[in-house]
Parts: C-alpha cells; structure tokens; sequence
C-alpha cells in the first residue's frame, strides 16, 4: 500500500466492491509483506475490515507459511497473533466460530 495520491479512491472502490458483490469467502493474508503498508498510507480498509468483517464472516481456516512450506492449523488456535498466517473467512456469521477481534488482531 502506498502512500500515494490515488490510494484512499482505490480503497474506497475495492470496499464498495466487496459490499456490492457479498463473496461467498475472503482470503485475508496477514503479515507485513502482504500490504506492504507504510507510516503514511491510508488505513481506511483496515478500519472498514474490523468493523464489516465480522458482521458479515466466520472463520473458516487457517494456514500458516514458513520458510519450510505452509501447514494447516486447527480451527480452535487459528487467532490473529499467528505472523505470515492465511485465514479463509466464509460468508455468514450464524456459524459457531465468528470473526473476533482476535482473529483479526494483526490485519494491519
């Protein structure tokens, strides 16, 4: 994510984009050199994410990726202080296992 000054607009069209079509899950990846944020870009996504992301999503899953490979993590320890950990979140929120602020902890 750059600091640059179309940034907030792109931001912007992928949150209208991901409310107007309602995907059926979301792969969200977290770790530093997924976004590549720097100290002056704009957070707009990320504070749509914590707030959107658990009304409309459950946790799925998790992977996490090392330098050996990647490997699946049980359901019950998949949390948001996982590094470089892939988390496939489902639509609908009526499942036992929601989006918490846990599980969203180390998105940005």
């Amino acid at each position: 994510m750059e600091a640059q000054p179309y940034a907030l607009t792109m931001q912007d069209e992928m949150i209208g984009e991901l409310e107007k079509t309602a995907p059926q899950y979301v792969v969200r990846v977290s770790g530093h050199a997924s976004w590549l944020e720097h100290p002056q870009s704009p957070a707009l996504v990320f504070d749509w994410w914590h707030a959107y992301g658990p009304q409309h999503y459950r946790l799925g899953g998790c992977r996490r990726h090392h330098f050996r490979g990647t490997h699946r993590i049980p359901l019950g320890r998949c949390r948001g202080g996982l590094s470089a950990a892939v988390f496939v979140l489902l639509a609908g929120t009526s499942a036992a296992r929601p989006v918490t602020p846990a599980s969203n902890a180390n998105l940005r």
